[in-house]
């Protein structure tokens, strides 16, 4: 939790300020992205312009043109390019400009990306400009050049600022494959993020594999401290597979993504301390693998909060070697809605969850010869699973492994769980909490308002502050606390009677 906490005060999102980059359909793979115009506010492409990168690092125009009087200034970014080049290879933040016809314009050693071309007199640069949005498979040079991070990193500038790239969803991303930019050594996020007309106003940028050719990755994230906001992704080719629409790897943050239509795991996390936060996944794993499915963690220490999974071709989460769910909702996979193989110390909790209409509701245990860990599975509905509702399954007769199940809920009727509640509770060592029960909901109601479209609102008493929530206090001026959410992910707005009202559907009040 000590990890969870620490991630989520890095968000970028709260911090005050980002150097900012744009990436949108009328921009260049030539500009250096620092603004939103479809051209540079400064150019100069003769082809004979001289660039001593080794040492200096200027670039003399030779063409009779001022940068100065074109406006630019210390703190600009260019993009320096060989002539006849269809992208840049680097781009670097202005530290001087020389005043006067063909003046001198001198980059950051530290605020840069990209390789630092060798010394030419054949050179040109863009100063400002959007970058442009790939649509041939042909990437831009801010998902393909090392240390974008370090655009604003420590320099003449004093500290550096978190860098984002906004990219524009006037185009679709259609591309052959998205990476990322190198390793992160700046000690700050880096962060793409989509959007519609402002910069953080939820619209998404969607990448478009297309539905034809071998699958394959359409975003490999190996940096550390990366954050993807804000993004659609859909199909990865259709043979060779079963290929993951979206791999992060360490530390990486991803929120309020979409992942639907590809041949494997829609989300596929394979490093530590990532955080899943308002993600979705669905109709992923139509190479009908058994490992794949909505989303998987394989190693250990991430987080899944707000996440829902469904109509996926396998399980919903696959959770492994330490995990956090929190408020998210597996819903009609053919799978488990939640796997998990566990192994010590690293302890696994499901937390104010839902799992209908699944495979199975829940299904893990420890790993064969592993040390079994201690799982809580606390104020969590499982319902209208065709398996067990909850199924702790364990490797041997000897296999004993710590956990607590307080305060779930199960159905009933048309809606209880196809072979029982739970099962295999022999091989934990149940250690319930203090006040914890079993919640049963009655015959043939689910304790949501329309499950089947996706609205897991509570509105059933028998979930309605029914949560556990219980603080041991012993001190002799403690009287001790108690409290009651919701069974489930989504928490109910009641009054004081416990009555219920529904707001209208897309404008839900606070």
């Amino acid at each position: 939790m000590k990890r969870l906490l620490i991630v989520l005060l890095l968000i970028p999102s709260l911090a005050s300020a980002f150097q900012e980059f744009y990436v949108q359909a009328n921009g260049s793979f030539l500009n250096s992205g620092q603004d939103t115009n479809s051209s540079p506010k400064y150019t100069s492409t003769a082809g004979n312009g001289t660039w001593v990168g080794a040492s200096t690092r200027t670039y003399t125009p030779a063409d009779g043109s001022n940068p100065s009087a074109s406006g630019v200034i210390v703190g600009d970014y260019a993009s320096v390019y060989p002539h006849g080049a269809t992208s840049t290879t680097y781009i670097a933040q202005v530290t001087n400009v020389a005043t006067g016809v063909n003046g001198t314009i001198t980059l950051s050693g530290t605020a840069f990306c990209g390789a630092s071309p060798g010394n030419s007199s054949t050179m040109d640069i863009n100063i400002g400009g959007a970058q442009k949005i790939p649509t041939t498979g042909s990437l831009g040079p801010f998902f393909v050049l090392a240390q974008v991070n370090q655009l604003a990193n420590t320099g003449t500038f004093g500290t550096s600022i978190p860098v984002r790239i906004n990219c524009k969803n006037d185009a679709v991303y259609t591309v052959t494959s998205l990476t990322n930019a190198g390793t992160n050594t700046s000690g700050q996020y880096l962060t793409y993020q989509g959007y519609t007309t402002t910069p953080g106003d939820g619209g998404r940028a969607v990448v478009d594999g297309g539905t034809s050719g071998t699958s394959y990755v359409l975003w490999n994230v190996p940096n550390n401290l990366t954050i993807l906001i804000d993004w659609e992704f859909r199909h990865n080719g259709a043979t060779g597979g079963p290929v993951s629409g979206l791999a992060v790897f360490q530390d990486t943050i991803v929120r309020r993504v979409v992942v639907h239509d590809v041949t494997g795991t829609c989300f596929d996390n394979q490093g530590a301390n990532s955080l899943f936060l308002e993600d979705e996944a669905y109709n992923c794993n139509s190479a009908n693998s058994t490992v794949n499915g909505g989303f998987k963690h394989i190693t250990s220490f991430s987080y899944f909060i707000r996440c829902i999974s469904h109509n996926n071709n396998g399980y919903g989460f696959r959770i492994l070697n330490g995990d956090l769910m929190l408020n998210s909702i597996a819903h009609s996979n053919t799978g488990a809605g939640i796997e998990g193989f566990w192994n010590a110390p690293n302890p696994t909790f499901v937390l104010n969850c839902d799992s209908y209409n699944n495979g199975s509701g829940l299904k893990g245990g420890p790993s064969a010869g592993a040390v079994p860990p201690y799982v809580l599975i606390d104020n969590t509905n499982f319902v209208k699973n065709t398996g067990w509702g909850i199924d702790l399954v364990g490797t041997s007769p000897n296999t004993i492994f710590v956990g607590s199940t307080d305060n779930n809920g199960f159905g009933s009727g048309t809606m209880a769980n196809g072979s029982g509640n739970t099962t295999n509770m022999s091989y934990v060592g149940i250690n319930q909490g203090t006040n914890a029960v079993t919640v049963n909901y009655p015959a043939n109601q689910t304790p949501w308002f329309a499950p089947n479209t996706g609205d897991f609102r509570i509105n059933n008493p028998a979930a309605n502050f029914a949560g556990f929530a219980y603080f041991f206090e012993t001190a002799p001026s403690y009287s001790g606390s108690l409290g009651f959410p919701d069974i489930g992910a989504v928490q109910s707005k009641t009054g004081l009677n416990g009555t219920f009202s529904k707001e209208s559907s897309g404008s839900f009040s606070r």
